[in-house]
């Protein structure tokens, strides 16, 4: 391994165990974590849309996909939390900083990174509701249904299908 990353010292051996020196490894789950633990609330505009886009950038997905290792796992959860609790937080803040223009593009992104989040679905059908675009309020919920089925073999949530019922009534009533 040392070899591989053509350095000696980017490979440690602390209590018996390897591990990678941050002095001369960056992995992209290190910079995510970091990004996604990061306090963001001083960040607005396009500053915080930027910010978003990059955590995206480093979340391409489930880390270690196929690999079945507790560790992995472990990690792997733990990264897809803190990367859906921050983008929902900054998502959030963006709506109530008058960027809401921006959302739909974010969320879309984000559900492509990680598509059977519910909750993303949930944010985008809300935005588009928000704005008055209730076909978009309504695709989004059959893209929602279609993914959830297709990835995970579930249905949406109660909230999910209320909300689209809900959507479906005010289009009723503004026609």
């Amino acid at each position: 391994l040392r070899r591989l990353l053509k350095y000696k010292d980017a490979v440690v051996t602390q209590h018996g165990q390897l591990s990678l020196n941050r002095d001369y490894v960056w992995v992209d789950a290190w910079a995510l974590q970091m990004l996604c633990a990061r306090d963001s609330r001083s960040l607005e505009g396009e500053a915080l849309l930027r910010h978003a886009q990059t955590v995206l950038d480093l979340y391409r997905g489930p880390f270690l996909a196929e690999a079945e290792s507790p560790w992995a796992f472990t990690l792997r959860d733990r990264l897809r939390s803190q990367c859906r609790r921050h983008l929902s937080a900054v998502v959030k803040r963006l709506e109530t900083g008058g960027r809401r223009d921006d959302v739909p593009d974010l969320l879309n992104r984000a559900i492509e990174v990680d598509p059977v989040n519910e909750e993303f679905h949930l944010q985008l059908m809300q935005c588009h509701r928000a704005q008055g675009d209730y076909v978009e309020g309504t695709a989004a919920y059959h893209r929602c249904c279609e993914l959830l089925k297709k990835l995970s073999g579930t249905e949406p949530s109660v909230t999910t299908r209320a909300l689209e019922r809900e959507m479906a009534n005010e289009a009723l009533h503004k026609t």
